[in-house]
């Protein structure tokens, strides 16, 4: 509670400084990294990967992120989040970002993709049972799209917020397989 989302996401980008600091020593390379995140971390993910801010303000260019991955993130668009949501859902993200309209867009990774301004390429995995994961994933594909960049949003069925999260990397796991096949192509 004591640090904000932009806090948060230099934490995502001062870590994929690290990475690219050490990669090399584990066999990678550390021009061609990917941020994956779930839930408030498929927003801070979006962010960091969208806004080159981040990444820039420790050291790390933002071209050395090939590759985004998000997991059931649903504040892609706070501004859309505000309108849409109410009750305890509504309160939660008032809680974190707040109701400034300024400070909502730019909590925003949707905002941030310009045509003829290269970005990561993101694959975005909402789960079906979520209307509000879907939209938001299915708009932010769509920004990312018209700015020129790749997006794929792949539904994964038969999961919850939860169980999306703790069935990565099991064997046999749908959107195990999405993601690796994905990282195999764009990384």
């Amino acid at each position: 509670p004591k640090v904000t989302w932009k806090e948060q996401a230099t934490d995502v980008a001062t870590a994929a400084k690290w990475i690219t600091q050490n990669m090399s020593k584990y066999g990678g390379d550390p021009k061609r990294i990917a941020l994956m995140g779930h839930s408030a971390g498929a927003h801070l993910a979006a962010l960091t990967g969208a806004d080159p801010t981040y990444l820039k303000s420790v050291g790390v260019p933002s071209s050395s992120v090939k590759a985004v991955v998000l997991l059931d993130g649903a504040g892609y668009d706070l501004s859309a989040v505000r309108k849409t949501s109410q009750g305890q859902h509504l309160k939660l993200y008032q809680e974190v970002f707040g109701k400034d309209p300024k400070k909502l867009k730019a909590a925003s990774p949707i905002y941030y993709f310009k045509k003829g301004v290269a970005c990561p390429d993101y694959l975005i995995i909402p789960i079906s049972s979520r209307a509000i994961t879907a939209s938001q994933s299915t708009n932010l594909a769509t920004a990312i799209k018209k700015s020129g960049g790749h997006a794929e949003v792949y539904v994964a069925k038969n999961r919850t917020h939860m169980t999306l999260n703790e069935k990565i990397g099991t064997p046999g796991d749908a959107p195990t397989k999405k993601i690796l096949s994905f990282l195999k192509t764009y990384l």
